[in-house]
């Protein structure tokens, strides 16, 4: 979620920017930030990770209970492997 926030700052430069993630597993919880150069610095590292991550073919899957939903659970060792344990 952080790209949108890079984007959004590349894009418009606004005056200030406020990124809210909400996280919905045993309810929800928001956590807002206020978003300044030192952390659109650190999203832009984190953003840039990860393009290289998938540029490079490189894919650690993190099995959780949202792997019940996921598309490509089929083509997941460890997306399979987790649901078949039932660890959900």
């Amino acid at each position: 979620l952080q790209v949108y926030a890079v984007a959004v700052d590349e894009l418009f430069s606004p005056q200030s920017l406020r990124a809210t993630f909400a996280y919905f597993g045993d309810g929800l919880e928001e956590v807002t930030y206020e978003v300044d150069e030192a952390w659109l610095s650190e999203a832009r590292a984190a953003v840039h990770r990860l393009a290289a991550g998938i540029d490079e073919e490189r894919f650690e899957p993190a099995a959780s209970a949202g792997c019940r939903w996921c598309d490509f659970v089929a083509f997941c060792q460890a997306g399979q492997s987790f649901l078949e344990r039932g660890s959900f």
